[in-house]
């Protein structure tokens, strides 16, 4: 009964642990635009779809223009960034001049610079480059920002930058072809050892994992895989081993929206090939739930089901090579 206790806080501390540690979500897709009266936009989020389905995108933009034509008299001499904080800040500063050179062929191009106005919310990033304060006024900016929205593709799992161009007879045009540049899909294949307890019995665990993990922006997040336990239970008066083998399958998904740090959480359940003898020899099916506790090391908690209809309660603590 104590291990059935432990086992089912530590499935409960699983979940909270890593629904309490997700990460907020990093931008991914790029929307750039050029619009016809010089003004390019590019717009980073994590999902392009937020775009179509938040409109707040053209609203903050209205409220941008409407204060910086109270503050068009105020705007320092070229270059200089606006930093927009909608229903809260802004802030003007001057940058300096950048000489850049773009070499075409035989020729030099000098690089033309602009200023910038920068506006960040929960859902995206907006950034705004303008040769002057009445051109960033232009009420066409949000015309064109409208019709290249509604132009753009359904949702996709993979991050995509979308570039395109407005011209006012004839609306957005793509500009260039959609870019993929999120990460691959992988193939996995983890050995693993692990320790724990079966019932009251000590447990030696070694395991062989094979899977296809998904990604999702870029971050790897949905894994399906089928693993082999080769479990020494421990146990009896004279503290005999016995061997027992289990096949399991099972899922699991990455909390984590961070591609350098993943934070996994899943289900699995297996059938035994091989069985020993108490606690597992009348083991018809176990079902566990796994998580991360640190990179490379998870924490499993198992129900053995018996034919009988009881239950035997079992944790794992692993660690992957």
């Amino acid at each position: 009964m104590k291990t059935l206790k432990l086992t089912l806080f530590l499935i409960s501390s699983i979940l909270v642990s890593d629904l309490a540690g997700q990460s907020k979500k990093i931008f991914l897709d790029t929307v750039n635009i050029d619009c016809d009266n010089g003004i390019e936009l590019k717009i980073a989020t994590y999902n392009h779809m937020n775009l179509k389905n938040d409109g707040t995108l053209i609203t903050y933009i209205y409220s941008l223009q409407k204060v910086m034509d109270k503050l068009k008299n105020n705007v320092p001499d070229a270059f200089y960034k606006i930093i927009f904080n909608p229903d809260s800040s802004v802030i003007m500063e001057k940058i300096p001049p950048v000489r850049k050179y773009i070499i075409k062929g035989d020729s030099i191009v000098p690089f033309r610079q602009k200023n910038i106005c920068v506006m960040k919310t929960a859902q995206y990033d907006l950034y705004i480059f303008f040769d002057s304060i009445q051109a960033l006024l232009d009420p066409a900016i949000a015309q064109c920002v409208t019709e290249t929205v509604q132009k753009l593709p359904g949702k996709s799992r993979y991050a995509q930058v979308y570039s395109y161009k407005y011209f006012p007879s004839v609306g957005s045009v793509e500009s260039q072809p959609t870019r993929k540049v999120s990460g691959w899909d992988m193939l996995n294949i983890t050995p693993g050892i692990g320790a724990g307890l079966v019932s009251e019995s000590p447990v030696i665990d070694v395991s062989m994992e094979i899977g296809f993990n998904f990604n999702k922006k870029g971050v790897l997040k949905n894994s399906f895989y089928l693993s082999d336990d080769f479990l020494v239970v421990f146990g009896g008066y004279d503290f005999q081993s016995t061997v027992n083998d289990y096949v399991n399958i099972g899922y699991r998904y990455n909390l984590s929206n961070l591609p350098d740090k993943n934070n996994w959480l899943g289900i699995e359940t297996g059938i035994p090939l091989m069985k020993g003898s108490h606690p597992l020899s009348d083991n018809l099916l176990r079902i566990g739930v796994k998580g991360d506790i640190g990179k490379s090391f998870w924490i499993t908690g198992y129900l053995y089901i018996n034919k009988y209809n009881s239950v035997e309660p079992g944790i794992k603590i692993g660690f992957g090579f």
